[in-house]
């Protein structure tokens, strides 16, 4: 991966780290939630992000190209 690729996706890590926080901390203070939940949620959304944001058509060249 060179510079320009890695530029390409840091935006879009940066995006799915802040995601992750907001859900988890949303659900948790809705639900209550222990800390294993919050887990499994996070894994959730870090699973689902990329094929998500592939589908919508917005995800950078590096992750159109598989």
């Amino acid at each position: 991966m060179d510079s320009t690729e890695l530029r390409r996706l840091v935006p879009h890590y940066v995006a799915v780290m802040v995601l992750v926080f907001v859900v988890v901390a949303v659900v948790d203070a809705l639900a209550g939630i222990p800390f294993w939940a919050g887990v499994v949620i996070a894994l959730g959304v870090g699973a689902v992000y990329r094929p998500l944001v592939v589908a919508l058509g917005v995800a950078p060249e590096p992750w159109r190209e598989e």
